[in-house]
């Protein structure tokens, strides 16, 4: 099995056990008011959540330089506006689910984005 394909089989083991409360909900795109609710919760890790969402470091430096203030939530907002358009860009629907994978993956309680999205 080539590596490509064991990850993606691992990442969709790893993305049903961390959303299988609610599918629909899950498999959603996210809408802009959904992704100003999430950017607060990143918090100090916009770093390895971006990577975590696949993307490259050199799309870090572009984000990073286009900061002209310190401001936390809206790095990790431009980061989540930056995702959505690459996943559009590579035909890929972009969905709650991966960027519920990516909070979880850096640390986070998953119930925290859950509330805080769907209650």
């Amino acid at each position: 099995m080539p590596v490509s394909e064991a990850r993606s089989k691992q990442c969709s083991i790893r993305l049903n056990k961390c959303c299988d409360t609610d599918p629909e909900i899950w498999d959603m795109v996210p809408s802009d008011k959904d992704i100003d609710k999430m950017a607060p919760l990143i918090g100090n890790k916009s770093l390895f959540f971006l990577v975590e969402l696949g993307m490259d470091l050199e799309t870090w430096d572009t984000i990073n330089h286009r900061q002209t203030k310190r401001d936390l939530v809206k790095l990790n907002k431009d980061i989540l506006d930056e995702w959505m358009l690459i996943c559009k860009v590579k035909n890929v629907r972009p969905t709650m689910r991966m960027i519920a994978q990516g909070y979880k993956s850096i640390g986070k309680d998953i119930r925290v984005l859950e509330n805080t999205l769907f209650n």
